[in-house]
């Protein structure tokens, strides 16, 4: 099973794991939002794990 973040223009590589992917988007978090991503999904092959979940702070 492989994981990836899906959004607005892109996606994420493929990760072995769910904890490798969120990984990856803590480190990715802050390049994601200067690129305009305004939220992304987490995706299992084609099923969503969960999202869309919003880059930005509440409101």
């Amino acid at each position: 099973m492989a994981y990836r973040w899906v959004y607005a223009g892109g996606e994420s590589d493929a990760f072995d794991d769910q904890q490798e992917a969120e990984e990856w988007l803590s480190a990715e978090f802050q390049g994601l939002l200067d690129k305009g991503v305004d939220d992304v999904t987490l995706m299992t092959d084609d099923e969503v794990v969960y999202g869309p979940m919003s880059l930005h702070p509440p409101e």
